[in-house]
Parts: C-alpha cells; sequence; structure tokens
C-alpha cells in the first residue's frame, strides 16, 4: 500500500529538531554531506528549507519545520528503503527488494501537496543495491547484478539471453537489456559473472521514463562529477608459492 495519509496532531517526539536542521535567523538550512559539491547523495533525512524529510520505519514522513506539525506518512512497506531525495516538487526513494527476487527500486512521488504524496513512477532494475546520485536534475541508480550459472538455460549449447541479461521493469512492465547497452571492457581479462548496473531517471521529465545500461564486472567504490562517474574495483593478483 502506497498510499498517503495526512495526521493533524504535531509531530511526536524523535529526537529530531527543526533548529538542528533550518536555521531560522539566516534562513540557510543543512545538506547531506556529499563528496563532490553540487552532487547530492541519498540520506534518510533531507530538508528543502520549509519541510523536513524522513525516512523510517518503512516509511517517508513529511514535516512543517516551522511547526513540527506532520504533514503525512506514506508507506513504502514491505520493501527496504536506503535513502531518499528531493528535486522541486519530486521525492524519489531509493530502496530494495529481497522478498522474491534482487532487485533495487526507484519510487518517484509528486510531493506538490505536501499532505498528499502521489506515487506517479516505479522502476526496478536487477541487483542488489550499490550506490546512487542526484545530479543536476537526474539520478543515477546502481546495482550490481549476479548471474547463478544453475539459472541458466541453454538451446544448441548457448545460454539463453533472457537469463544472462539484466532486466529493467517499469510500472510493472519488465525488459531484458538489449545487447547494445551492455558493456564489455577490451582491457578486462577476468570475467565475472556480475553486472554493474545503472539506470538513469530525469526528474524533471514528466514521463520519468529510465536509461539502463550494464557493464560486465563488479565494483567496491563509486566517485562522480558533474562529467562522469567512476566505479573502481579491487583486483588480487595471487601466486603460489611453494617450499
Amino acid at each position: 500500500d502506497f498510499g498517503a495519509k495526512a495526521e493533524d496532531e504535531a509531530m511526536p517526539e524523535s529526537g529530531i529538531v527543526a533548529q538542528d536542521i533550518i536555521d531560522s535567523a539566516t534562513g540557510t538550512h543543512g545538506t547531506t554531506n556529499v563528496q563532490v559539491q553540487g552532487i547530492d547523495e541519498d540520506d534518510i533525512i533531507k530538508n528543502d528549507g520549509k519541510y523536513i524529510y524522513v525516512l523510517s520505519d518503512s516509511s517517508v514522513k513529511i514535516i512543517d519545520a516551522a511547526n513540527m506539525k506532520l504533514m503525512s506518512k506514506t508507506a513504502i512497506d514491505p520493501r527496504g528503503s536506503n535513502g531518499m531525495y528531493i528535486y522541486k516538487n519530486i521525492l524519489a526513494v531509493v530502496g530494495h527488494d529481497y522478498t522474491e527476487a534482487n532487485q533495487t527500486i526507484l519510487e518517484i512521488y509528486d510531493i506538490t501537496d505536501k499532505a498528499k504524496p502521489v506515487l506517479i513512477n516505479e522502476i526496478s532494475q536487477d541487483g542488489g543495491y550499490f550506490s546512487s546520485r542526484l545530479i543536476g536534475g537526474k539520478v543515477i541508480l546502481l546495482s550490481q547484478f549476479y548471474v547463478y550459472p544453475e539459472n541458466i538455460n541453454l538451446t544448441e549449447g548457448y545460454a539463453v539471453y533472457d537469463d544472462i541479461a539484466p532486466s529493467v521493469t517499469v510500472n510493472g512492465a519488465n525488459e531484458h537489456l538489449a545487447p547494445d547497452m551492455i558493456t564489455i571492457l577490451p582491457q578486462q581479462k577476468n570475467y565475472s559473472e556480475t553486472y554493474t548496473v545503472m539506470t538513469t531517471v530525469a526528474l524533471d521529465s514528466s514521463e520519468f521514463k529510465p536509461v539502463t545500461s550494464a557493464v560486465l564486472g563488479t565494483g567496491e567504490n563509486v566517485y562522480c562529477t558533474t562529467e562522469n562517474l567512476y566505479v573502481c574495483d579491487t583486483v588480487y593478483n595471487y601466486k603460489a608459492y611453494t617450499q
């Protein structure tokens, strides 16, 4: 149930104090600690100077910072949540679903009416959540998708494409990535059974159409600039020693 419910009562004590987030004297407000200025990262608490957004207990609460009144509480259960972004009148919640398949999820809400957030798009991609960023109104979502060899079917000695290619689902419609959206690095020597999957969604667009691609290989760390996104992995060179 992704419905939202407005509450009339004041926000109960939760350890959040408006003065800790918003400085009423200067009109400034705190932001998420980030690697690079101007590139946002997901967080469980966000604010826009007027409202505080809290992601906890499988829900998103929107609180009026002036009086700490709870404007709405939107359930995102049963899926786990990793963080969220606020962009203009859009709330983007990043989460995961491990109930049936390993999926990373992006839920997009219209929060023009803070008392009634409306779910307008839901996008999921194969693989466990890896990282995300918000750059110039575009959310970048990263996951790592492992192909289990026992799940691969063969046709005339070749693997069935849908068994080895990652997929993306938009509002229930599932589609596997086309071959030209999957990259195998030419200099890569040791191939893994894991893809790094990346989806980009423009929050300024009314369609919120995702663009998804994948690279064959794993990653451990992410660094992002305004022009490029870097994923790095550790490669261990094991040598056998004998005495």
